[in-house]
């Protein structure tokens, strides 16, 4: 004869035991641009109507997650930051941060699939609100696979608005240095020692971004080398009621040169883009894909600088022209 204790472990066990593989439904992405740039992929789960997600339970597990391609199953958006699993009532939310322009670019073309890769089963938690009653969803691998290939895209709309919360394109590059080395071009027999670098961040106002990128080399001589400096750096994102598309005027001042600056170029530059509708439609009424054109408009000055070098024959220090 059980006692009170055995029976009540075994309806324990009973009521809380996994036993349900989980079913996905829709699958749907969204973006955050309200205060910050994240891809939200939402997968809505199919069981009981009068269950609901443990979700504190399951943010305590930290499930990862990876985006990879679908073709060769490499991970795609590396530098990107992969937040763990999140769940709504009936929905698991994977959250994609830290964005950067390839990513983007590589979830709005549609010309690779992708797909969410775990490495382990997620156990989801639900339970029927105002009862003991609870049960787990087992989510796997292939499932899971299967459920978001070819859903993992967002529209170029979506990816501007991304691009727009993180300040422009300038903001979405990310910054790196590389070193390498090479055969010296004013002496084969030596090595010479080549730095590129790529920087990109905010710069004294808000909205304005210092942009600055270059191959250095310790050989003078090397003609790879170049210095490109934009301390200000403004896109502004705005929509055109008249023509349905939107537009973006962005304004720059930089330089550009050799390593040392003895030849540079001063540049300003100032324009605005948008996109028109076509106008001639040879579509005949169908739904097809048509590239719109882009109306460009602005000034752009250009100011070429070359400093004197030690030893020159020079009137002056430079000349411009």
């Amino acid at each position: 004869m059980k006692t009170k204790a055995q029976l009540l472990l075994l309806t324990l066990a009973l009521v809380s035991s996994p036993r349900l593989f989980g079913q996905i439904g829709n699958v749907g992405v969204t973006v955050n641009t309200i205060g910050t740039s994240e891809i939200h992929i939402q997968a809505d789960l199919v069981f009981d109507s009068t269950y609901i997600i443990n979700s504190p339970e399951l943010a305590l597990k930290r499930y990862s997650f990876k985006l990879r391609a679908l073709n060769d199953d490499n991970e795609i958006g590396k530098d990107a930051q992969y937040e763990t699993v999140r769940a709504t009532s009936r929905s698991l939310v994977f959250v994609v941060k830290k964005l950067d322009k390839e990513l983007i670019d590589l979830l709005v073309s549609g010309k690779i699939r992708y797909y969410i890769s775990i490495a382990h089963p997620l156990l989801v938690t639900v339970y029927k609100p105002g009862s003991e009653l609870a049960d787990t969803l087992t989510i796997t691998p292939e499932q899971l696979k299967a459920s978001t290939s070819s859903r993992v895209e967002i529209s170029e709309k979506q990816a501007q608005a991304l691009i727009d919360a993180a300040g422009g394109e300038v903001y979405l590059y990310q910054n790196r240095i590389d070193l390498g080395k090479k055969a010296s071009i004013t002496d084969s027999t030596k090595n010479a020692y080549l730095v590129s670098f790529v920087l990109s961040q905010p710069f004294l106002v808000s909205g304005n971004v210092f942009f600055a990128k270059g191959t250095i080399s310790t050989d003078k001589g090397e003609p790879l080398s170049n210095l490109l400096i934009y301390p200000i750096t403004i896109s502004k994102h705005f929509e055109m009621p008249a023509l349905g598309y939107p537009s973006n005027i962005v304004g720059k001042i930089g330089v550009e040169g050799n390593q040392d600056f003895s030849t540079s170029i001063i540049n300003f530059n100032l324009y605005s883009e948008s996109i028109i509708p076509n106008i001639v439609d040879l579509a005949y009424g169908e739904n097809r894909l048509r590239l719109k054109p882009i109306l460009k408009i602005g000034a752009k000055g250009l100011f070429e600088v070359k400093r004197a070098l030690p030893g020159a024959e020079t009137n002056g220090c430079c000349f411009r022209k």
